[in-house]
């Protein structure tokens, strides 16, 4: 291509973002094909698209999912998840490659195969199993006791038919806040991203990658039509007919399942004469990163998942420059359940219960429940007198078996973050909890501030080579929270705090 045009390309393609998309849905169609890419696949995509050859290996090799190669040698595609959870070695799949939580700690030893989610097993392996629910059938829920899919699109032609101000006065009296981590007031963002200029947009978070956890898993396979519903009324509220779902690439059955229940809904709706929403379903590629909202909207457009500065806020500028109503799967779900069944306190929550217990899952409650209770009534097993807990994933923080007794309102910091509980019988291995952790944020840094990812990696080189460094780690861990562009680089002082305070009790040694 004469130089001349090759930059008039580029020119074009700059003035029209969405090209970034379709760049990238090709490229992940073709690592999706392959099992990987290879570089003169990158140069055709570099052609084709007007792009500086710097800048498609970038985007490329951004995303842990994309393999690069040299050739179109065919060969399997094998992650195996390594996280502590389902780090077991088995003779009959050693040719694969070792990655973090691959969020089906439910299934552990847990793996994927060219796309889809195994267990493995002894003898080889099996299709994973879908997150089973906790909670017994007396106990009274709304996410976790879902209806027939008929019955939602029948109470959106109820629900649609109210004023969107009705709407989001009710989801602000339920005082819903964020399921996502941040906590940050449902009803608020709803109302602001209404009352901003321009054409709005939603974007269900589905992006799901913290260590230990899976509730929002759980919550598409056991119950995708209140993330559905709860989609549709916040599009209707913030004067949008377009809905975006990113979905962690990893997730590919559970894609599978939004897109089938999709197409249901478009079914449903059209033969009752509802309003029409345009629902686009985008995978990520393998970049914890991206679960930040900035990251997630720069992957949406199909460049690199950098987090950006703020402001301006996604609901003022996110995806191309519009109001953009981001929030995560459960989120979305309890939208339309409080407007469903009438809540008036969303106090309940998902979530995800794995490690040493009998039972792995999902079930709903809320923080007013104990440790001991939850081990009890849905692990299957009574309160340990060794070991910790991990509660709220990679970014939680630890609890020792003395304070299994207290609810969990009184050991949260806030009531904003990841609600799962990971629980070890062990308590030797908090240290290989710990240093997992910071290797899994070292590892899932962008890059873009230095104290972040060389802030982990001294922690991590520190508690490794000796524990006598509580002062030292602490004050690199708060400089990093104070210091770095986005979540990431704040995530370790919560857990780094919490294992210190556990390491000076005498039973976690």
């Amino acid at each position: 291509m004469p130089v001349i045009d090759r930059y008039k390309k580029i020119f074009d393609f700059l003035k029209n973002p969405g090209s970034y998309e379709n760049f990238f849905a090709e490229l992940k169609a073709i690592n999706s094909k392959n099992q990987r890419v290879t570089k003169g696949e990158l140069n055709q995509l570099s052609i084709k698209y007007g792009l500086p050859k710097s800048t498609v290996f970038s985007i490329a090799s951004f995303y842990g999912l994309i393999k690069i190669a040299e050739d179109t040698a065919s060969q399997d595609n094998i992650l195996r998840c390594c996280a502590p959870a389902c780090n077991v070695n088995h003779k009959n799949i050693t040719d694969a490659e070792c990655v973090h939580c691959i969020g089906l700690c439910d299934n552990a030893p847990a793996a994927v195969i060219n796309g889809k989610q195994v267990t493995i097993t002894e003898n080889g392996t099996k299709e994973a199993d879908k997150a089973k629910i906790l909670n017994n059938q007396k106990e009274k829920t709304f996410l976790l006791s879902p209806d027939q899919c008929e019955y939602y699109p029948e109470r959106l032609r109820v629900l649609l038919a109210k004023e969107p101000d009705e709407i989001i006065s009710k989801v602000s009296q339920a005082n819903l806040t964020g399921r996502g981590g941040a906590g940050f007031p449902t009803g608020s963002k709803l109302e602001t991203v209404r009352n901003t200029d321009g054409e709005t947009i939603v974007i269900c978070n589905a992006d799901e990658s913290e260590p230990f956890v899976f509730k929002d898993r759980g919550i598409i396979e056991n119950n995708p039509y209140s993330v559905l519903s709860g989609l549709i009324l916040a599009a209707y509220c913030v004067g949008s007919s377009e809905i975006v779902i990113y979905i962690r690439g990893e997730y590919t059955r559970q894609k599978q399942i939004v897109t089938d229940t999709i197409n249901l809904f478009k079914k449903e709706m059209d033969e009752k004469k509802l309003k029409s929403f345009d629902f686009r379903v985008i995978s990520g590629a393998g970049a914890y990163v991206c679960g930040e909202e900035t990251a997630l909207i720069n992957s949406a457009e199909g460049k690199r998942g950098n987090p950006e500065t703020k402001p301006p806020y996604p609901a003022e500028a996110g995806y191309i420059g519009r109001p953009t109503l981001l929030s995560n799967v459960e989120t979305f779900a309890w939208i339309f359940e409080i407007l469903d069944k009438d809540i008036v306190n969303a106090g309940k929550r998902v979530f995800s219960l794995s490690g040493d217990v009998k039972n792995s899952g999902i079930f709903e409650s809320d923080l007013n429940i104990s440790v001991n209770d939850i081990l009890k009534k849905y692990g299957g097993v009574s309160g340990k007198k060794q070991g910790f807990a991990l509660c709220g994933g990679a970014s939680g923080f630890f609890i020792h078996p003395e304070s299994y007794n207290l609810p969990l309102s009184e050991l949260y910091q806030s009531e904003a973050g990841i609600t799962s509980l990971y629980i070890s019988d062990d308590a030797n291995s908090i240290k290989d909890i710990m240093l997992y952790i910071l290797r899994f944020f070292a590892d899932e840094s962008c890059g873009q501030c230095i104290p972040c990812f060389a802030g982990y990696k001294r922690i991590y080189d520190m508690l490794n080579d000796s524990s006598r460094v509580e002062q030292e780690a602490l004050a690199i861990a708060e400089s990093m929270s104070a210091s770095t562009l986005c979540g990431l680089g704040k995530s370790v002082l919560t857990p780094l705090k919490s294992y210190f305070e556990l390491k000076k009790r005498n039973s976690c040694g």
